[in-house]
């Protein structure tokens, strides 16, 4: 048996019982890529964390071979590497999910709303330039000491204008359901475009969690300095 950290030990007792090598399609480069784009947005610059994983990826990287052998795991050398890195992730789930977990249920929505009136009076001065902090995940659109308070931004077409998840700009969300088929981005934008501003419910996946959960959004209509018509938003978990 190998010899491992205490934090390393658990998360393989872990792995085993709930048999995740077997739940999860290791194969699929895709998965592995989507997982590592959220894992690594909604960590934002918890660095400490970081740090934390940065002291045993050395040890990961030198067991690599043990780990998979452990789960016995039948591969040819050249797949080696490929599946070491989706073990790390899977690591990096497992240990840091209830810090991401705790963090998404402490937003309140208070925060939500201001962290959107903030980020609209900064689009009425400037809106190109708070487009670009917003982007960039720069403070005070995406929280310092809790990333998984953000702020995004629609046109009124459904577009995504600005998001610190660079994977999402410019992409076209109208008509596009959740899980249960409610439009919820085409809600967002109707009832701000309407009301003003207003919150909306729905289904969304949690990263680092399996399942869906419940999710509102709170939206906001303002003019940006352009001239232009914007929806700003913030959500939280329920």
């Amino acid at each position: 048996m190998i010899e491992t950290n205490g934090l390393l030990t658990r998360i393989l007792f872990t792995l085993k019982r709930l048999s995740i090598i077997q739940k999860i399609k290791l194969d699929s480069q895709d998965e592995i890529g989507i997982w590592a784009m959220q894992m690594n947005f909604f960590l934002g610059n918890r660095r400490e964390l970081f740090s934390k994983i940065h002291e045993t990826s050395n040890f990961l990287h030198n067991t690599a071979r043990e780990i998979l052998l452990a789960f016995k795991v039948q591969l040819k050398y050249g797949e080696i590497m490929k599946k070491m890195f989706a073990i790390i992730a899977l690591i990096i789930a497992f240990a840091l999910a209830p810090a991401l977990a705790a963090d998404e249920k402490d937003i309140t929505e208070a925060q939500a709303i201001a962290k959107v009136q903030q980020t609209a009076k900064a689009i009425a001065k400037d809106a190109q330039a708070t487009f670009a902090k917003i982007i960039a995940g720069e403070a005070p659109f995406k929280d310092k000491e809790n990333p998984a308070l953000y702020v995004f931004v629609y046109d009124p077409d459904v577009n995504m204008v600005a998001h610190p998840n660079k994977d999402l700009m410019g992409k076209h969300f109208k008509g596009k359901p959740d899980v249960r088929g409610k439009k919820f981005r085409d809600d967002i934008v109707s009832l701000a475009l309407t009301k003003g501003k207003g919150w909306t419910d729905y289904h969304y996946q949690k990263p680092g969690e399996t399942g869906i959960f419940e999710k509102t959004t709170y939206g906001e209509k303002v003019i940006g300095s352009d001239g232009k018509v914007y929806i700003v938003a913030c959500g939280k978990y329920k």
